[in-house]
């Protein structure tokens, strides 16, 4: 059986740390959002009177203006949002899962219990199932049989 020497403090100043960066991409993302949709609300238009597009920009929770003429300027950022969603809900799933089984193996440590620390380590570093997880050139790739999933 393998040993250990985990340092708990150690890991829990870890743990502090990762936390204090998930809360800063959080609070990004937010702005992210923020941002977006005021750049999308303030690009205008190209089209005359009151021809628009039919497509709703990426708007922040609380400032939505249904009807609003949307330019290719609005549609484009919308688009790069619907593109990077899952990308940054894939991060935020795998940051916290991580987070959490850290914490779980730490504390099975703890405890003694080193069978169940190792199943919890080894289930951290899993990629999460997240079934919309969008495919294609330049986007994640599921792993090959035996193989790494691989980003172009």
């Amino acid at each position: 059986m393998t040993r250990w020497d985990i340092q708990p403090l150690g890991v829990q100043g870890s743990l502090s740390v990762t936390k204090q960066g998930a809360e800063q991409l959080e609070k990004a993302a937010g702005d992210l959002l923020k941002h977006l949709a005021s750049a999308a609300a303030n690009a205008g238009t190209v089209v005359p009177g009151s021809a628009h597009f039919d497509f709703t920009g990426p708007v922040a929770p609380g400032q939505a203006r249904p009807g609003s003429p949307m330019g290719p300027i609005a549609v484009a950022l919308s688009r790069w949002m619907e593109n990077r969603r899952p990308k940054l809900e894939f991060m935020a799933t795998r940051t916290l899962n991580s987070y959490k089984g850290a914490v779980e193996a730490v504390n099975a440590y703890s405890q003694g219990n080193l069978e169940q620390a190792a199943n919890a380590q080894s289930e951290a570093v899993r990629a999460p199932r997240m079934p919309d997880m969008p495919q294609g050139p330049g986007l994640y790739q599921p792993p090959a049989a035996g193989g790494q999933g691989a980003t172009k």
